[in-house]
């Protein structure tokens, strides 16, 4: 039955029934009692949406009428939830396929042309569902941070809005956009879950679920040193991270080079030629998991030869009047196989600033495959510096 038609066509019977009742005179008993002008019935509430399974104990009001008994009835007859046609007791049903509006109608047993009607809207509960429902991310130290955003589908409400927590700290998720972002590393497998809560009904909520995966990364800080020479020792080591176990194997390329536990790398004793040797740290949580690094053996360094001159002179017999000081020493360099020695002005001392109180004097700084002249003056105690001695050249052989 239409409530709408149903509730019109009941009021015009009521109208046309007080029309057309008999006069029976002022006090006069109508059905049901005496009767006081137009029969009134009155159900409360009048208006409700009831929760799932909601119990709604109906009442009933009659003016009009001494006998206030009605009889209760549903419309249409096969709407959701039940009615008691004694009491108007109604329970909701548990669930509804659709939304829709029933007619709760109380009908006057003295005077069956005489209703009442309430209504009771049944709408679907707003459903939160998350998308995508399940995502898996893989967590290493060396990629960039994971995220996920996720998509809130809210029904059966116009109002879309949610917001986002998760159920545990791990990581980070946005509450009003839903973007989750993952922590940078982790050392174990683990599972977070994202939950969406209607705005519109904090009571429905939906979730998903996060599977976070953390990949194993090995680690060598680069050496303090990265050539070796015969028997040279090295101690290296390894981070690891996307796993509890810390532990590596070590190997290198050539092998046998390396200790497999300590990380301690010695190179041969003897070595012909430069060669690279990869040195490798394996995880052993997981193997396929490695770090590299590299160094470079080389054959000992040639020695580099070292030269000299030294020079020895008598001492002089002339003081030019005072007690002599020291000696200076000049060097001049030449041109292999030129001849005579130089002339000119002296260059600055190569024996430094300080008098050469002995006869001799070795010069350090000299270059392989270089000619050199020396010669030296003395000075006394009054400063005066004599004039140069005879010069004497040296070659210097190559290595």
């Amino acid at each position: 039955m239409d409530w709408a038609k149903h509730s019109q066509r009941t009021l015009i019977a009521a109208i046309v029934g007080a029309a057309l009742m008999p006069c029976i005179g002022l006090g006069a008993p109508g059905p049901g009692g005496p009767g006081h002008g137009s029969v009134v019935v009155t159900i409360s509430p009048g208006d409700i949406t009831p929760a799932a399974s909601q119990i709604v104990p109906f009442t009933v009001s009659i003016v009009g009428l001494t006998d206030q008994s009605v009889h209760w009835t549903l419309d249409p007859p096969t709407a959701p939830g039940t009615i008691d046609l004694n009491t108007g007791r109604y329970v909701a049903p548990a669930t509804v396929s659709s939304s829709q509006t029933l007619a709760v109608i109380a009908t006057s047993v003295a005077d069956p042309t005489k209703s009442g009607v309430a209504y009771i809207h049944l709408i679907l509960p707003v459903t939160v569902s998350v998308s995508p429902p399940v995502t898996s991310l893989s967590i290493s130290a060396k990629a960039p941070l994971q995220a996920q955003q996720f998509t809130p589908i809210v029904d059966n409400t116009p109002n879309q809005t949610v917001t986002w927590k998760l159920d545990s700290p791990v990581g980070f998720i946005d509450s009003t956009t839903g973007l989750y972002t993952a922590p940078a590393a982790i050392n174990s497998q683990q599972t977070v879950t994202a939950i969406a809560t209607s705005v519109a009904d904090p009571s429905k909520q939906g979730t998903a679920t996060i599977r976070l995966t953390p990949v194993v990364v090995v680690t060598i800080p680069p050496p303090s040193i990265t050539v070796l020479h015969p028997s040279d020792t090295l101690a290296f080591t390894a981070g690891v991270s996307g796993t509890t176990n810390p532990a590596v194997m070590w190997y290198s390329n050539p092998e046998g080079l390396i200790d497999p536990n300590s990380g301690v790398f010695t190179a041969p004793s003897t070595i012909s030629s430069s060669i690279p040797v990869a040195v490798i740290a394996a995880s052993v949580a997981d193997p396929t998991k490695r770090g590299t690094v590299t160094v470079t053996l080389k054959p000992s360094p040639t020695a580099v030869p070292t030269h000299e001159v030294d020079l020895t002179w008598i001492a002089s017999t002339s003081d030019l009047g005072t007690p002599l000081s020291g000696y200076i020493i000049y060097r001049y360099d030449v041109a292999c196989g030129s001849s005579p020695a130089p002339s000119g002005p002296p260059p600055t001392p190569v024996s430094g600033p300080t008098l050469i109180r002995g006869t001799s004097f070795a010069d350090t700084e000299v270059e392989a495959n270089q000619c050199y002249f020396y010669d030296a003056t003395f000075k006394n105690d009054s400063g005066t510096e004599s004039a140069h001695s005879a010069s004497v050249g040296v070659h210097i052989p190559s290595p």
